[in-house]
């Protein structure tokens, strides 16, 4: 008798325990499925690609003004917390705002490096009214510029231009590995709210 009714009291709190799961579980279903949707949305305003794209403009000294104008709406749907795109729900909405937060902390770092008169615009050869992008200054830049970034380390132009360079694509790098990160948090699978060591 004393065996039936520890084996009945087993399966009460087992029955109490996959029940709460399943409660649980049916709450974090609707959540992860919205975090996937914001990650759509995201991904309409800018993707992985585009990070990859600026480096290797940066990189070939002439950026594209309609991939600059990306970065920069991501910076304002971050900036002015548009909760159609960035508005993430449930257990990791800080882990993600916190990252959303901190893109937009190193895309204004990475703005002091491209900028006039470091990077000068060109307009489109039909519409000269038309800016379609920017040129690295690389001219004015060896023969001026490139005294705003000596110090006691940097003393020499060929040093300020490396330093101004790596610069920009260390930032870049810095957003896109947080990017991804978000990409990670975001797409959870609904079981994954329930488990405390994926918070």
């Amino acid at each position: 008798m004393m065996r039936i009714e520890i084996v009945l009291k087993v399966f009460t709190v087992l029955g109490s325990i996959l029940g709460t799961i399943a409660f649980f579980h049916n709450i974090f279903k609707d959540v992860a499925s919205i975090n996937k949707i914001k990650w759509i949305k995201l991904k309409e305003v800018i993707t992985i690609e585009d990070f990859e794209n600026l480096e290797l403009e940066i990189e070939s000294r002439k950026i594209n003004v309609s991939l600059i104008d990306k970065f920069d709406l991501l910076y304002y749907c971050i900036k002015k917390n548009n909760i159609e795109i960035v508005g993430f729900k449930g257990l990791f909405r800080n882990k993600i705002n916190n990252k959303l937060k901190k893109i937009e902390f190193l895309y204004l770092e990475l703005r002091k490096f491209i900028q006039v008169p470091y990077w000068i615009p060109f307009s489109d050869e039909l519409n000269v009214n038309k800016v379609v992008g920017y040129k690295f200054n690389t001219l004015a830049f060896h023969r001026e510029l490139y005294k705003d970034f000596t110090n006691a380390e940097i003393t020499s132009e060929k040093n300020a231009y490396k330093f101004y360079m790596d610069s920009q694509i260390k930032i870049l790098n810095s957003m896109k590995k947080i990017f991804l990160e978000i990409q990670e948090e975001a797409n959870k699978e609904s079981f994954e709210y329930i488990l405390p060591w994926k918070w």
